[in-house]
């Protein structure tokens, strides 16, 4: 044998040293497994933040909106729940969308970009499907929270109609 071809097995029983056994990748798998699993379970409670903060966001601006409009126009209105189109009226489905009634006139009508997410309406009164504000702003006869949250998931969120009609 000469020193070339003495050379290559050398090479070659080195390279066969260097492999993997099975049970090795094996568990390089089950960890890199474990390791997408929790951070998905983490990544999936951001997501629930996500749209719940979304939610919130476009529930604060159509209350605003109905505060304002009251003021402006100086007539009371009616902020209702409701299925997020003008032919359901005001069925009290907050998770669904709502609307804002002047006199018999629908002013505006918003629709619940996620449907997932699940708005109850918390009265001081009782009242759980609709809140009116007077022509000043305030919140004639109600005020309260409304509870934002996604079945399934641990924690919520509120957004606060104080008797002064600020919302928070």
């Amino acid at each position: 044998m000469g020193p070339l071809l003495s050379a290559r097995v050398i090479l070659l029983f080195s390279l066969r040293q260097r492999g993997f056994t099975v049970l090795e990748l094996l568990v390089v798998v089950l960890i890199i497994s474990i390791v997408l699993f929790s951070s998905w379970y983490g990544m999936a409670g951001f997501f629930v933040q996500g749209q719940l903060a979304s939610t919130k966001k476009q529930l604060l601006s159509a209350l605003s909106y109905a505060r304002q409009y009251a003021v402006l126009h100086h007539r009371a209105v009616l902020f209702c729940g409701s299925g997020g189109d003008e032919a359901s009226g005001c069925d009290g489905r907050w998770s669904k969308g709502w609307q804002l009634m002047s006199g018999n006139e629908i002013t505006k009508t918003w629709r619940v970009r996620d449907p997932d997410v699940r708005i109850v309406w918390r009265g001081s009164f009782g009242r759980r499907d609709s809140l009116v504000f007077d022509s000043l702003g305030y919140p004639s006869g109600s005020h309260g929270r409304f509870e934002l949250g996604l079945s399934g998931y641990p924690g919520s969120q509120q957004v606060i109609l104080s008797p002064s009609g600020v919302v928070r």
